[in-house]
This record gives structure tokens, C-alpha cells and sequence, in this order.
């Protein structure tokens, strides 16, 4: 049960982040604007999600260490997590989180494919939220 316990919290986090009240700086004309590069205008660019990032997540994940984990979910899926007995990876699997295939759908919600070799082996993709200045995992999805 690869990534079952952040997976198992997914539906509602993803429904609080779609469900949240626009900014005070978005508006219809900014919602319907985009520049050159397709970015909204009026919209913040989603903050780079560095190298280092993806050494952060991929060592926490892979680590089998409950409290070094939780520090790399948001804090909703933290406390789920904590409170829970389930596994983020099987012991022997190694995640490797591909920095190239980084996407922001918002400047704060962004997904990024992670590769887990050695047992339960797979692809997965990691769903992002930008809190406490650094990107956290708030949900996981088999396949591309």
C-alpha cells in the first residue's frame, strides 16, 4: 500500500484547496488576461520548485522515519498522518521525485511525478501545496 495514508486524505484536501474564496487581488478581467508565457495576469507565479526540494521530499519519503515525513506533508495530512498506523512506503522502497516533470496548476498547487524502485515500485505523482514557504505533499496519485 504504497503512499495509502496521504492518498487516504486526498479527496478533502483537494476539495478545501479548489473550494477556497478567490484572492483579493484576482478579478474576472485578471482571471480572462494572460501574458505571453500563459501565466493569469494578476497572478503571482507559482514559487521554483528547486533541486533541493526534491532531494528534501525524496529523502523524507524514502527515509521510513514517521517524523521526518510528517515534515514534508502539509499540516492537515501531517496530523492524519501521525495519528495513523499506515506506511507512506514499503520498507526497501526508494522515491525519487523528478524535478523536470514539476507543474503548477496555481501559484500555490502544483504536481511533480516521484518513482519509487525496490518494493512496490511504481510511478506516482505527488500533489504540492506552497505552505510554510516550502512545497508539501497533500495528496498522491498512482501513474503519470
Amino acid at each position: 500500500m504504497v503512499l495509502a495514508v496521504v492518498a487516504g486524505v486526498a479527496v478533502l484536501l483537494v476539495r478545501d484547496l479548489h473550494d477556497r474564496e478567490p484572492s483579493p487581488t484576482s478579478s474576472p478581467a485578471a482571471a480572462t488576461a494572460t501574458d505571453a508565457a500563459g501565466t493569469s495576469a494578476g497572478t503571482a507565479p507559482a514559487p521554483a520548485f528547486t533541486k533541493d526540494d526534491a532531494t528534501r521530499l525524496s529523502s523524507a519519503l524514502s527515509s521510513g522515519d514517521r517524523q521526518a515525513i510528517a515534515v514534508v506533508l502539509t499540516p492537515e495530512v501531517r496530523d492524519a498522518f501521525l495519528h495513523s498506523g499506515g506506511e507512506v512506503l514499503p520498507a526497501g522502497a526508494t522515491a525519487t521525485v523528478q524535478t523536470d516533470g514539476f507543474v503548477a496548476s496555481e501559484p500555490t498547487v502544483a504536481s511533480v511525478p516521484l518513482v519509487v524502485t525496490g518494493n512496490g515500485a511504481g510511478t506516482f505523482t505527488l500533489l504540492l501545496a506552497y505552505e510554510e514557504g516550502q512545497w508539501l505533499v497533500f495528496a498522491s496519485d498512482q501513474g503519470p
